[in-house]
Protein backbone atom coordinates (compact mmCIF):
# COMPACT_ATOMS: atom_id res chain seq x y z
CA UNK A 1 0.00 0.00 0.00
CA UNK A 2 1.35 3.38 -0.97
CA UNK A 3 -0.14 5.81 1.53
CA UNK A 4 0.55 9.49 1.67
CA UNK A 5 2.58 10.97 4.50
CA UNK A 6 -0.55 12.55 6.00
CA UNK A 7 -2.39 9.23 5.88
CA UNK A 8 0.46 7.33 7.56
CA UNK A 9 0.86 10.03 10.21
CA UNK A 10 -2.88 10.16 10.89
CA UNK A 11 -3.25 6.37 11.13
CA UNK A 12 -0.27 6.25 13.46
CA UNK A 13 -1.86 8.90 15.69
CA UNK A 14 -5.23 7.08 15.75
CA UNK A 15 -3.61 3.71 16.39
CA UNK A 16 -1.55 5.19 19.23
CA UNK A 17 -4.78 6.44 20.84
CA UNK A 18 -6.34 2.99 20.53
CA UNK A 19 -3.29 1.23 21.98
CA UNK A 20 -3.18 3.72 24.87
CA UNK A 21 -6.89 2.94 25.43
CA UNK A 22 -7.96 6.51 24.63
CA UNK A 23 -11.16 6.65 22.58
CA UNK A 24 -10.66 7.93 19.02
CA UNK A 25 -13.07 10.53 17.62
CA UNK A 26 -15.88 9.16 15.41
CA UNK A 27 -14.18 10.38 12.21
CA UNK A 28 -10.89 8.81 13.31
CA UNK A 29 -12.62 5.53 14.13
CA UNK A 30 -14.34 5.55 10.75
CA UNK A 31 -11.02 6.10 8.96
CA UNK A 32 -9.04 3.51 10.91
CA UNK A 33 -11.78 0.91 10.33
CA UNK A 34 -10.91 1.02 6.61
CA UNK A 35 -7.51 -0.52 7.39
CA UNK A 36 -7.54 -4.33 6.92
CA UNK A 37 -5.11 -4.93 9.82
CA UNK A 38 -7.41 -3.04 12.19
CA UNK A 39 -10.51 -4.95 11.06
CA UNK A 40 -8.62 -8.22 11.50
CA UNK A 41 -7.51 -7.23 15.02
CA UNK A 42 -11.09 -6.30 15.98
CA UNK A 43 -12.37 -9.64 14.68
CA UNK A 44 -9.71 -11.38 16.80
CA UNK A 45 -10.76 -9.31 19.82
CA UNK A 46 -14.39 -10.39 19.34
CA UNK A 47 -13.25 -14.04 19.27
CA UNK A 48 -11.49 -13.49 22.62
CA UNK A 49 -8.03 -13.57 21.00
CA UNK A 50 -6.94 -10.46 22.87
CA UNK A 51 -3.20 -11.17 22.95
CA UNK A 52 -3.10 -11.94 19.22
CA UNK A 53 -5.12 -8.80 18.47
CA UNK A 54 -2.80 -6.66 20.61
CA UNK A 55 0.26 -8.20 18.96
CA UNK A 56 -1.18 -7.49 15.50
CA UNK A 57 -1.93 -3.88 16.42
CA UNK A 58 1.53 -3.22 17.83
CA UNK A 59 3.14 -4.89 14.81
CA UNK A 60 1.05 -2.67 12.50
CA UNK A 61 1.99 0.38 14.59
CA UNK A 62 5.71 -0.44 14.21
CA UNK A 63 5.22 -0.77 10.45
CA UNK A 64 3.50 2.64 10.34
CA UNK A 65 6.31 4.18 12.42
CA UNK A 66 8.93 2.73 10.07
CA UNK A 67 7.10 4.04 6.98
CA UNK A 68 6.63 7.43 8.62
CA UNK A 69 10.38 7.66 9.35
CA UNK A 70 11.19 6.76 5.75
CA UNK A 71 8.81 9.41 4.40
CA UNK A 72 10.22 12.07 6.75
CA UNK A 73 13.78 11.07 5.82
CA UNK A 74 13.00 11.40 2.11
CA UNK A 75 11.78 14.95 2.74
CA UNK A 76 14.71 15.93 4.97
CA UNK A 77 18.11 14.51 3.96
CA UNK A 78 19.62 15.47 7.32
CA UNK A 79 17.41 12.82 8.97
CA UNK A 80 18.58 10.02 6.67
CA UNK A 81 21.70 9.44 8.76
CA UNK A 82 19.61 8.99 11.90
CA UNK A 83 17.52 6.30 10.25
CA UNK A 84 18.52 2.85 11.53
CA UNK A 85 16.31 0.85 9.15
CA UNK A 86 18.89 0.91 6.34
CA UNK A 87 22.34 -0.48 7.06
CA UNK A 88 24.86 2.29 6.56
CA UNK A 89 27.77 1.63 4.25
CA UNK A 90 30.86 2.29 6.39
CA UNK A 91 32.84 3.40 3.31
CA UNK A 92 30.37 6.26 2.76
CA UNK A 93 30.84 7.61 6.26
CA UNK A 94 34.61 7.85 6.81
CA UNK A 95 35.26 10.03 9.81
CA UNK A 96 38.85 10.40 11.07
CA UNK A 97 37.89 9.12 14.52
CA UNK A 98 40.75 6.65 14.90
CA UNK A 99 44.13 8.24 14.13
CA UNK A 100 45.69 4.75 14.06
CA UNK A 101 43.61 3.74 11.05
CA UNK A 102 46.15 3.12 8.22
CA UNK A 103 44.40 5.14 5.50
CA UNK A 104 43.85 8.11 7.82
CA UNK A 105 47.47 8.28 9.05
CA UNK A 106 49.73 10.74 7.23
CA UNK A 107 53.02 9.26 6.06
CA UNK A 108 55.68 9.58 8.72
CA UNK A 109 58.66 11.41 7.14
CA UNK A 110 61.08 9.82 9.67
CA UNK A 111 60.15 6.34 8.46
CA UNK A 112 61.53 7.05 4.97
CA UNK A 113 65.15 7.73 6.02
Amino acid sequence: ANESDEQVERRLRILTKIIERKPPRPDELQEIMKVPEIRKAIAMQQKNQRQEATALLSQFKQELERRHKEIVAEKDPRLRAAQPSRPADPRMDRKPTDPRAPEEKPADPRGRQ
